[in-house]
C-alpha cells in the first residue's frame, strides 16, 4: 500500500507539459527517491485534450486512469505521483474512485497556477491549434466576464483556470494540510524553478534530474501564426479529428510555426482588459488565502506583470504580416511534406525488401518442414528396426546357447558310452 498519493490536477497552461515530460524522462530516478510516477500515455492525454478543447467534455478516459493507478500502486509501499491537468473539473464520484484505486494512507492535492495575463493568450492560441475559430477579440471578450456560464469559451476556460474552485471541489478527499499551490514563475525565469518547487512538495531532492527533450511540442504560437491557424481552421472544419491533428496540429502548428516563436511578436492582453484581469487575479489570490493552502512560490506571482513592449495586444495584424507568416507556413509544410514523402518511399522500399525476405523465410520454413518430416520418418524407421532387432537373440547369445547345448550333448554321449560299456562287460 502506498504511503502518500500526490495528485497534480491542474491548471492548464501552468507548466504541466514540462513537468510531465520531466517525470516521464526521470521515472527511474523518481522511483529511487521513493516516488512512483503514474504515467498517462501521450495518446490518452492528447485524445482527452482534443475532446475538451473541441467540445468542452472533460473525460480523460477515467476508467483507464483508475485502472492504471490500481496497477501502478500494486505492491508499492512508497509514494505515488499523478499529473493530469484535466482532472481538476472532475466530480466527487471520480475523485473517490481514483483515490480508492491508489489505496494510499495520505492524499495530497497539487494545483499549479500562472498569472491570467499570460494564460488567456496562451489558451486562445491553444484553441487555434486545436480547430478553434474564435478571433482573439471574441475570445478575450468572452473570457473576461464575471458570469462564465453565458458562453462556451468562458465556461471551458474557467473550469480549468479557477484554481480555488478546483481545490474546494477536491477538498473532500484530503485534509487542509494536504492541499498545495505551486505558482509558476515569470516566463523569463529558469524553468527549473518550477521543478524545484514541485520537488519541495514531493519531499525529494530536485538535483540530478535530466531536462526533457520533447517539450517543444507544446510551444506557444506567435500572434500572426495563431491568426493564420484560426483562418485555416475555418476552411478545414469538416476534417476528421485524426486527420486534422496529423496535418495541422502536429504539422503546421507544431513542426512549422512552433519554430517561429522567437522570431515574431507574441500576443498579450489588450490594454482595455488589463484592469479586469488584475481585479480577477486579486480576487483569486484572496480566495486562495482563505483556503489556507500551502503556497510554494509566491501568490503575488499570479498578478499580471508589466506589459511586454515587444508583444502585440491584438490579433488584427496587417495583411502583409499575415501573408508573410502564411508563406512561411506553406514553405514549411512543403518541406515537411517532401521529407515525409521521401521517408514514406524509403519505408515502402524497406517494406518491399522485408516482404521479399519474409517470403524467402516462408519458403525456407516450408522446405525445412519437409526435410524435418522426412528425417522424422527415417528416425521412426530406425527406431522400429532397433526394436525389432532387440527382440531377437544376438549372435553372442546364440553362440553361448549352442555351446551350452554342445556341452550337454557331449556329456550325454559320454554317459551313454559308460552305460553301454557296463552292459557289454561279461558277468
Amino acid at each position: 500500500m502506498a504511503k502518500r498519493l500526490f495528485l497534480h490536477i491542474g491548471a492548464m497552461k501552468s507548466g504541466t507539459s514540462y513537468l510531465q515530460a520531466l517525470c516521464t524522462e526521470n521515472r527511474d530516478r523518481l522511483e529511487q527517491a521513493g516516488v512512483r510516477w503514474v504515467r498517462a500515455s501521450e495518446e490518452e492525454r492528447s485524445a482527452a485534450m482534443d475532446r475538451f478543447l473541441r467540445s468542452g467534455e472533460v473525460d480523460p478516459k477515467a476508467k483507464l486512469i483508475t485502472r492504471r493507478m490500481r496497477r501502478t500502486s500494486r505492491g508499492w509501499d512508497g509514494d505515488l505521483f499523478l499529473s493530469m491537468e484535466l482532472l481538476g473539473p472532475r466530480g466527487p464520484g471520480f475523485q473517490q474512485r481514483l483515490v480508492a484505486a491508489a489505496g494510499a494512507d495520505e492524499v495530497h492535492l497539487i494545483v499549479s497556477a500562472r498569472d491570467l495575463a499570460r494564460v488567456i493568450p496562451s489558451r486562445w492560441q491553444t484553441t487555434t491549434r486545436n480547430g478553434g475559430t474564435w478571433t482573439w477579440p471574441e475570445y478575450v471578450r468572452s473570457v473576461c466576464v464575471d458570469d462564465a456560464e453565458e458562453n462556451p469559451a468562458a465556461h471551458g476556460f474557467w473550469r480549468q483556470q479557477d484554481v480555488a474552485q478546483m481545490l474546494r471541489s477536491w477538498s473532500t478527499v484530503t485534509e487542509p494540510r494536504g492541499m498545495h499551490l505551486v505558482t509558476v514563475p515569470a516566463s523569463s525565469s529558469d524553468r527549473g524553478i518550477l521543478w524545484r518547487r514541485f520537488a519541495q512538495v514531493l519531499g525529494i531532492d530536485p538535483e540530478g534530474y535530466r531536462e526533457p527533450d520533447d517539450v517543444w511540442a507544446n510551444t506557444s504560437l506567435s500572434a500572426t501564426a495563431a491568426e493564420v491557424m484560426r483562418r485555416v481552421n475555418t476552411r478545414v472544419d469538416d476534417l476528421e479529428l485524426p486527420h486534422y491533428r496529423q496535418a495541422f496540429k502536429s504539422g503546421l502548428a507544431t513542426m512549422v510555426y512552433g519554430g517561429l516563436e522567437h522570431n515574431e511578436p507574441r500576443l498579450q492582453i489588450p490594454a482595455s482588459y488589463r484592469p479586469w484581469v488584475e481585479q480577477r487575479s486579486r480576487r483569486m489570490i484572496d480566495e486562495l488565502q482563505e483556503l489556507e493552502v500551502e503556497v510554494v512560490g509566491d501568490l503575488y506571482e499570479l498578478l499580471p506583470g508589466r506589459p511586454d513592449p515587444a508583444a502585440v495586444d491584438s490579433a488584427e495584424v496587417s495583411d502583409a504580416e499575415l501573408l508573410e507568416t502564411a508563406v512561411d507556413g506553406l514553405a514549411g509544410l512543403g518541406r515537411l511534406t517532401g521529407t515525409t514523402r521521401l521517408e514514406y518511399r524509403a519505408l515502402q522500399h524497406r517494406y518491399a525488401v522485408l516482404e521479399r525476405e519474409q517470403a524467402k523465410i516462408a519458403e525456407d520454413r516450408t522446405r525445412l518442414a519437409r526435410e524435418n518430416a522426412e528425417l522424422r520418418k527415417q528416425r521412426d524407421l530406425a527406431r522400429r528396426r532397433l526394436r525389432e532387432a532387440g527382440s531377437k537373440p544376438s549372435i553372442a547369445q546364440r553362440t553361448r546357447r549352442i555351446a551350452r547345448r554342445s556341452r550337454v550333448a557331449r556329456w550325454c554321449v559320454r554317459r551313454l558310452r559308460t552305460v553301454r560299456s557296463r552292459i557289454d562287460q561279461p558277468r
